[in-house]
């Protein structure tokens, strides 16, 4: 081999390995870009000149519009709410449960926060068995058949024959919020870093959305059906009161990184200019990563809304100061997917709106007013009723001086007539859309009366208003039907059973129900029924009923001849009507009852706090005495009268109305946990001694029992036990009648 060759060889070598250098540094940079796009924020698109798309838009003529086939359609916005605290990791209730919106004529699911992945997969397959329903093609998850085929068919024959049909299909609302704890730990927003959390949380949130978090198994991209997201909801007043005391104006053009897309107006209060900053970062962040804009909302309540309020009413609650000033917000060029606000309405909550004589006495009535002069508020923005929800439970939150639909104690009935009225109420004002209601009660969520119960999602607490806003209900799959049939109790061991007397009971998720059967009760008499639940307190007598107790008493039933019940406590042990005040930072008791106090009194459930306006005369505090137990009076021939007697057929006797059944010499009886101060039936769990420890729990193995019954002067039939090892915490999910009235107002 010559000179030549030789140097025609090295040559080769040299390019060969300069060409496997080179790829193997582009397999290193594709390789490490694909790393930095899936798992951090490198942005992608803009580098390649691609245009952001965006199926949605917030106009400023206030709808909300889609884009189909190139052409921009008006979308109203007909949505239903999937509460986030179910933190379901299964696939197939997502499944399930979304589908169950579909058939509700929903085309629009809301979700609190961030779901699990399942959820964002079982939507993504929601969707293409619907279309593949409405092609013919075979489906892929099972979805029913139920839809609106009238008015689809309606719609078809009227629309104009050159727009393209919206797609059928259900979309997202995706809210980004904080933890209770993050909130918790800030003094003011600022030096809490609110932006820094929130733009953490919305870059997670808008990865997950298009898939992009595999390393947390978010591997489905459903941005395609998103809609928009919103920002925050629930704002605390305070703090928004002390952010804005302590920074004034002067983030003024700051701190925002951008804002190139959405601003603050000058002159705008400083908790304003931070929600404009977070919300900003997560359209930079979507658009610069995904070549993607979708419309954004900032998601707010009476409590910090910016419209006037009558000072002599908004007095003490701060409602002229605590303001989110949504209306200052401006989109910027970029940002042409637009914004919008989104307002929660929950009349049985609104205490001042029920009486500001601003919308009090305005005409089509205080909520209708109040969704109006949101409307009107923003005059170059949609406003969405974000969520407005009523609530079926047996016990009651909040009163609602206005319409009458109270949060809690209205029923089936009620709550499918509010969300219609709900539904009314923002079609009159003009809102562009609503989100009435949610798919499935959330056993987990806790009313600020009930605090004092382990709401774990392991039992129903029908005391709970903010567990039964469901249009889907949960119930014990074993419930006793109250019905004056003793059939049922057959396979139940009697607790009492001699001298013509028997008790039976059994426990489930809901409620203790008893069964009493006496020959002494055909004359109409009263029976009664002690409970011995704590060890630390209880009255030996009951002197004004002549009753004496084998066992500490800490409750009595007490059962009339006309079927009602009414169920009273020991003084001692009751949680003293203002510390449920304890939430709104009220007194407690100075000084405690005797703990073997002959005295028992009403069981009450607080309500509202006291309001004292500027006019000085004051608005008393509200409670409801949870103890009355309505029931129904059944004839020998089957027959029956009751107040609570006018449910529909469709589980009339599992309704919270009705808590007694008396048929002859036979009564049915159902006491919801929380009345006898369990607090956690599945582990056996009671309220503790209260004025010793304060609020807390403490485990008990059984509850004492004890008859007394006599058509004169009632005599003891007998003491049992019931240990909480018999308890079943099974559940079923019904539709309630909210479901057919919330098909029936999305299907206009």
């Amino acid at each position: 081999m010559d000179i030549t060759e030789k140097r025609v060889e090295q040559f080769k070598k040299k390019a060969r390995k300069i060409v496997i250098g080179l790829l193997a540094a582009a397999v290193v940079i594709v390789v490490t870009v694909i790393l930095l796009y899936l798992y951090t924020d490198a942005p992608i698109y803009p580098r390649c000149g691609i245009k952001d798309r965006y199926d949605f838009r917030a106009t400023t003529d206030k709808v909300f519009q889609i884009q189909v086939d190139r052409e921009w359609q008006d979308f109203e916005i007909r949505g239903i709410e999937l509460d986030a605290t179910l933190n379901e990791e299964d696939y197939d209730i997502y499944v399930r449960w979304l589908t169950a919106a579909r058939e509700l004529n929903a085309n629009v699911v809301s979700v609190r926060s961030l779901m699990p992945p399942d959820f964002y997969r079982a939507l993504r397959d929601v969707n293409e068995a619907i279309e593949a329903k409405n092609t013919g093609a075979t489906d892929t998850v099972s979805v029913s058949d139920a839809d609106n085929e009238e008015k689809a068919a309606t719609d078809k024959a009227t629309a104009d024959e050159t727009t393209a049909a919206i797609p059928d299909r259900l979309y997202l609302l995706q809210n980004i919020t904080l933890s209770d704890d993050a909130w918790a730990e800030m003094t003011d927003m600022v030096s809490g870093g609110m932006v820094r959390q929130f733009k953490k949380q919305g870059r997670l949130t808008v990865d997950a959305i298009h898939g992009n978090r595999r390393n947390k198994g978010y591997r489905v991209d459903v941005s395609e059906l998103l809609l928009g997201y919103v920002i925050g909801g629930q704002w605390d007043p305070d703090l928004v009161i002390y952010t804005n005391y302590c920074y004034g104006d002067s983030l003024n053009n700051g701190p925002g990184e951008h804002n190139s897309y959405i601003n603050a107006w000058d002159n705008t209060a400083a908790v304003t200019h931070l929600i404009a900053d977070a919300m900003d970062d997560v359209v930079y962040y979507e658009s610069n990563k995904y070549a993607w804009l979708h419309p954004m909302g900032v998601g707010n309540t009476q409590k910090t809304d910016a419209l006037p309020h009558d000072n002599s009413w908004a007095v003490g609650t701060d409602e002229n100061v605590a303001v989110i000033q949504t209306a200052s917000l401006g989109a910027e060029g970029q940002m042409r997917s637009g914004i919008f606000a989104a307002y929660e309405i929950n009349t049985g909550v609104m205490n001042n709106l029920s009486f500001d004589p601003t919308y009090a006495r305005a005409e089509g009535g205080a909520v209708q007013a109040y969704m109006k002069a949101l409307d009107e508020g923003h005059f170059y923005m949609p406003v969405l009723l974000y969520s407005a929800t009523m609530s079926a439970a047996r016990g009651t939150s909040g009163i609602d001086e206005v319409a009458g639909f109270d949060r809690g104690g209205i029923g089936e009935a009620g709550q499918a007539e509010g969300l219609t009225y709900m539904y009314d109420m923002a079609q009159a004002a003009g809102l562009a859309g609503t989100v009435l209601g949610q798919i499935v009660d959330a056993p987990q969520k806790s009313s600020a009366n009930t605090f004092m119960a382990d709401h774990n999602g392991a039992w129903l607490d029908v005391q709970n208003p903010e567990g039964a806003l469901g249009v889907i209900g949960l119930y014990p799959e074993n419930g006793i039907v109250l019905d004056g049939n003793a059939d049922e109790w057959a396979d139940v061991p009697a607790l009492i059973d001699e001298d013509g007397v028997e008790m039976k009971a059994t426990a489930d998720a809901a409620y203790l129900n008893l069964m009493i059967k006496a020959d002494a009760l055909k004359a109409n008499s009263s029976a009664y029924v002690a409970f011995d639940v704590t060890p630390h307190s209880g009255a030996k007598t009951w002197q004004a009923k002549g009753l004496r107790f084998e066992a500490d008493a800490d409750f009595v039933l007490v059962l009339g001849g006309d079927a009602q019940g009414l169920l009273v406590g020991q003084r001692y042990y009751q949680i003293p009507d203002r510390y449920y005040a304890a939430a709104y930072d009220d007194i407690w008791y100075a000084d405690a009852p005797e703990r073997d106090a002959d005295d028992f009194v009403a069981i009450h459930q607080y309500q509202r706090a006291e309001m004292i306006p500027l006019t000085g005369e004051a608005i008393p505090a509200v409670f409801a005495e949870a103890g009355k137990l309505a029931g129904r009076l059944v004839s020998t021939n089957g027959h029956t009268t009751a107040a609570a007697d006018e449910a529909s057929e469709n589980g009339a006797e599992l309704l919270p109305e009705v808590d007694v059944c008396r048929k002859g010499d036979l009564i049915e009886v159902r006491i919801p946990w929380l009345l006898l101060n369990v607090t956690d039936p599945s582990e056996g769990m009671i309220l503790q001694d209260i004025y010793t420890w304060g609020i807390g729990s403490e485990s008990i193995e059984s509850i004492g029992l004890e008859l007394f019954v006599g058509a004169g002067q009632p005599v003891s039939a007998g003491t049992a036990t019931l240990d909480f090892n018999s308890f079943d915490n099974v559940t079923t999910e019904r539709q309630r009648a909210a479901a057919q009235a919330l098909a029936a107002v999305y299907a206009r």
